[in-house]
């Protein structure tokens, strides 16, 4: 059992390892030097660049534009409509019913065993 943790160990190291070269080509990258090091080194500069897909080609990761980021949530429900506030509150009395059901249905379950044993 101690070799398997310390094997978990040394590839959790080496992965480690593995991701500090790469943070300090992509830094190196920002401050405009060159990712030389990681090419020579055998590993490529961005192992993402391949699965991801450009923001471009994919119309639904760009953006949307909020009219106005500073509604609060009740003026969105007045924008909404006045029964937006009542379906608020009637999902909150149902929920608080199938609570109290549930509830109800565990302490009779509860009764039921106390009695039968």
């Amino acid at each position: 059992m101690d070799d398997k943790r310390l094997n978990d160990l040394l590839k959790q190291r080496a992965l480690i390892e593995e991701h500090l070269i790469w943070l300090d080509a992509e830094i190196d990258a920002a401050q405009g030097g060159s990712a030389t090091t990681l090419v020579s080194s055998g590993i490529p500069a961005n192992r993402l660049k391949d699965l991801e897909a450009p923001v471009e080609a994919n119309p639904s990761l760009t953006p949307i534009d909020d009219p106005n980021p500073n509604l609060a949530v009740p003026d969105i429900y007045d924008e909404l409509g006045p029964e937006t506030g009542s379906s608020v509150n009637e999902a909150r009395r149902g929920c608080m019913a199938i609570f109290a059901v549930a509830f109800l249905a565990l302490i009779a379950l509860v009764v039921w065993v106390y009695i039968k044993y």
